[in-house]
């Protein structure tokens, strides 16, 4: 569907009834996210520390901490309870960041393939996860800040059509 095609749409559908549009932000999921491991070290094993970890809480967390970016079975639930309770739901708009904080690389730090194939796999997830609570629903989604290879930078390079394809497949 165009853009043009999308405009035409939400025009003759705002004529003949309201739309009901939800927002959903920033999800951030932290595809690293340990129930175990406290708000200190950000919820999850440092990838360059190796345990013990300081200080960590005696309570167990499956389903996030104050202070952590949430983990992936957090968000489900999130979705699922959107989708459950607002099935009159016209549109989705979704604005961005859905990766983690710090997993996308600066522009001078030496590339680490594996971050840029979570942030891809992380986009995957969030598309099946969409197409499985909100099959029928428009969704127009955005990319933020955390969103690509680069913090703040959009695709570019050899990543560019390696990223665009996947999110237009």
């Amino acid at each position: 569907m165009t853009q043009s095609q999308i405009f035409l749409l939400l025009g003759a559908l705002s004529i003949t009834n309201a739309l009901k549009i939800a927002m959903i932000s920033d999800l951030h999921v932290n595809p690293w996210y340990d129930p175990n491991v406290g708000n200190i070290s950000f919820c999850a094993s440092p990838k360059d520390r190796v345990a013990p970890y300081p200080a960590e809480p005696d309570v167990y967390a499956p389903l996030g901490r104050l202070g952590c970016d949430p983990p992936i079975e957090l968000t489900r639930r999130f979705l699922n309870r959107i989708a459950e309770h607002n099935s009159d739901i016209d549109i989705l708009v979704i604005p961005g960041d859905f990766v983690r904080h710090s997993i996308c690389e600066e522009l001078n730090e030496d590339d680490d393939p594996s971050l840029y194939e979570l942030i891809k796999d992380i986009h995957i997830q969030f598309g099946q996860m969409f197409n499985e609570y909100f099959p029928d629903k428009i969704i127009l989604p955005t990319l933020g800040n955390n969103d690509y290879k680069y913090h703040y930078e959009p695709p570019f390079g050899d990543t560019k059509d390696d990223f665009l394809e996947l999110l237009y497949t």
